[in-house]
């Protein structure tokens, strides 16, 4: 499946749910508990079989948290059962992520886990999530390399004056631990994320000029990683504000009620819900509307695009 831009298509978000067990500062957790507008598992695997059939081959479930339906096993199965996926992956905040879980969820068919974490500072990851236990999401980050949900990303959004002081701290994360750590720049959303400031990744990496480039984890991956000698891990920068990517997007969403979204910047969105029940006709309205993705997104610094990142899942 390509787009106008001849960009070949074929990696799907799909936002299982706008629920969050936590609040943090840039997601803007409006109706953060409601289940008001979800689709059910099977209308999840309607979905992902009609993107399999228009070229599909990843599949990442999102969030909000996606940890908190009590059905994401039976979502996970369902898309598996499809076939055609080449991977099923989840990003969660992994303060739910028990052992037991991880293992149950890996047995289901999920591949792999990236995990939010904003600080590895006890008291501000709970100020920052709005009275999160950054215990339970390292306990989490076990788990997961436990239950061999990997290559583990420990996703992180450094906020200047806010966390941006952590840098270095997670970067030694990353030379101990076998994981990716990613810095990720804070896209506006709103205006009232604009008073947010974001810390380019550029500036970090040039504290760091011993960082050497690696092979990436996929051909069409948004990070660029890093990393050194006698390292466990690796650093990755996804830079969508200071190194606009687009050209090689390969990557649309689906929202937790079923509207597409073939940009994350872009406000424009298809309902797909009353099309479940005729293939025919969703194939259709997904290759139309993939056709027509935006060239670019829309996020610059003046500009607010009236929504929240976990309305439209990460």
């Amino acid at each position: 499946m390509h787009d106008q831009f001849n960009r070949k298509i074929d990696y799907l978000r799909l936002a299982v749910t706008r629920r969050c067990n936590l609040n943090c500062t840039y997601c803007g957790n409006k109706n953060r508990l409601s289940v008001s507008g979800e689709l059910g598992a099977f209308e999840i695997q309607q979905l992902v079989r009609a993107f399999v059939k228009c070229g599909v081959k990843r599949l990442r479930l999102t969030g909000g948290e996606p940890l908190l339906r009590t059905d994401l096993t039976e979502i996970i199965e369902r898309a598996a059962a499809v076939g055609g996926l080449k991977e099923i992956s989840l990003t969660t905040n992994g303060t739910l992520l028990t052992q037991e879980l991880a293992f149950t969820l890996k047995e289901a068919g999920l591949a792999r886990v990236n995990i939010s974490i904003d600080s590895l500072k006890p008291l501000r990851y709970k100020e920052i999530t709005g009275g999160g236990n950054l215990d339970e999401a390292l306990a989490g980050v076990e788990a997961a390399l436990v239950s061999r949900l990997t290559p583990l990303h420990i996703n992180a959004v450094l906020l200047r004056g806010v966390n941006d002081d952590e840098a270095d701290d997670f970067i030694l994360y990353a030379r101990k631990n076998p994981v990716t750590v990613r810095f990720i720049e804070l896209m506006p959303f709103s205006q009232e994320q604009n008073c947010l400031a974001p810390v380019p990744n550029s500036q970090i990496l040039e504290r760091h000029p011993y960082l050497t480039p690696v092979k990436p984890f996929t051909r069409s991956q948004p990070s660029v990683d890093y990393s050194a000698t006698n390292w466990k891990g690796k650093v990755g920068f996804i830079s969508p504000m200071s190194d606009k990517f687009c050209d090689s997007c390969n990557r649309i969403r689906v929202l937790f009620d079923g509207r597409l979204k073939t940009c994350l910047g872009d406000e424009g969105t298809v309902d797909l819900k009353p099309l479940l029940d005729d293939e025919a006709a969703l194939t259709d309205a997904i290759k139309k509307a993939v056709h027509f993705k935006p060239p670019s997104h829309n996020f610059e610094p003046e500009c607010g695009l009236g929504y929240t990142l976990q309305e439209i899942g990460g």
